[in-house]
């Protein structure tokens, strides 16, 4: 019997110290030490068994829950750089993959600063896709998103000694509007060894092919634009500033308030030069919002939007919060594989987006006149 206790003694000894290592002073820790105490003194009561029992369990199923290294979120730090990124990520779950979040990368230029870093990489992949800043934007993790949208008249009336009740207005009623989010994605084979001999290559390329699948982003949102109706331009394969002044107006009031314009390059050079001849330009660049202003409202070049054409949409104004909106996925995604062919990493990018007109009224558009 004392050979049995000095064997029973030792193994608790063994489980009170993995205890204190593992979980000292945790409430945890306390429970299991005072129950093995006891129980080494030879004072034990069923109680206390029961009780020691009751702690092993918790104390296992504390351990039951801790994830195993392969699914362990890797949290990356500030100032890591992509390629640290890849070797942590590879080192922890097997793979050189990383998680970029959209809302950290979506910061261009400021005036007064310099360019946004977030993991090495530069803020600047949505620059050219103004329509990214000035629309609704919704994280999904689903394939499409499906938004109500009131249509008919409204039904608001005014009550008077004479009427205090209202009616329902028949012409009231709900649509769907549904959001398709598409995968874009950027593919590219590069030499290990020029990969490994290039200072910095990762975090080059893996900017570069963010911004190449934000480039497909911005002609697609570009695409859903053209599908909103609008006005035509007075003349035939040209743009005048009666025509922008036509587009303006053609938004209702309650939609100028918070209107912006977005037009094409060439639309761009055609109002500088208006301004520059002081043919009735009204371009001026505003310092505080890093843009120019047209009849007092921020205007974006899209480099993405047709030429000066005829049949081309060249050029969209309203509140493009209430009139645009885009689904997306949290983050971007940015891998680099040795596995998929001998002698080259492969690297991945892929960005999950897409666009639609949402409250019709809000947004307008212009068409060249064709000839």
């Amino acid at each position: 019997m004392t050979e049995l206790n000095t064997e029973i003694n030792a193994a608790l000894e063994e489980i009170k110290s993995a205890v204190d290592e593992k979980f000292k002073g945790t409430a945890l820790a306390a429970d299991v030490e005072k129950a093995i105490e006891k129980a080494m003194e030879n004072k034990a009561t069923s109680d206390d068994v029961a009780e020691l029992k009751t702690a092993l369990e918790a104390l296992e199923a504390k351990l039951d829950a801790i994830p195993s290294p392969a699914v362990i979120t890797k949290k990356v730090e500030q100032n890591m750089n992509i390629n640290q990124v890849f070797e942590k990520a590879l080192a922890e779950g097997g793979k050189a993959e990383a998680d970029i979040l959209i809302k950290n990368i979506t910061t261009t230029q400021n005036v007064v600063g310099a360019p946004t870093d977030t993991f090495g990489l530069t803020g600047s992949m949505f620059a050219a896709n103004p329509f990214r800043a000035l629309a609704s934007t919704i994280e999904t993790s689903s394939k499409a998103l499906v938004l109500p949208v009131r249509t008919g008249a409204y039904g608001a009336a005014e009550a008077s000694a004479g009427n205090k009740n209202t009616t329902a207005n028949g012409n009231a009623g709900v649509a769907e509007v549904t959001v398709m989010v598409k995968t874009i994605e950027a593919l590219s084979n590069v030499t290990i060894e020029a990969a490994s001999d290039i200072i910095g290559f990762d975090n080059f390329w893996a900017q570069d092919m963010l911004d190449e699948v934000a480039a497909i982003e911005a002609a697609a949102h570009v695409t859903a634009v053209e599908a909103i109706e609008g006005v035509e331009t007075a003349g035939v394969d040209a743009v005048g500033f009666d025509d922008l002044a036509d587009l303006h107006f053609a938004v209702a009031p309650q939609y100028r308030a918070n209107g912006a314009f977005v037009v094409s390059t060439d639309v761009m050079k055609t109002l500088r030069t208006l301004n520059t001849a002081s043919t009735g330009g009204d371009l001026i660049f505003d310092a505080q919002i890093g843009a120019f202003r047209l009849f007092g409202q921020p205007i974006y070049e899209n480099a993405y939007m047709a030429g000066i054409d005829g049949g081309n949409v060249v050029a969209a104004y309203g509140d493009f919060k209430k009139g645009l909106v885009i689904a997306n996925r949290a983050s971007a995604t940015v891998g680099r594989y040795e596995q998929t062919k001998p002698g080259y990493y492969t690297y991945h990018a892929s960005l999950r987006s897409g666009a639609a007109q949402w409250h019709a009224p809000a947004v307008k558009t212009l068409t060249v006149k064709a000839a």
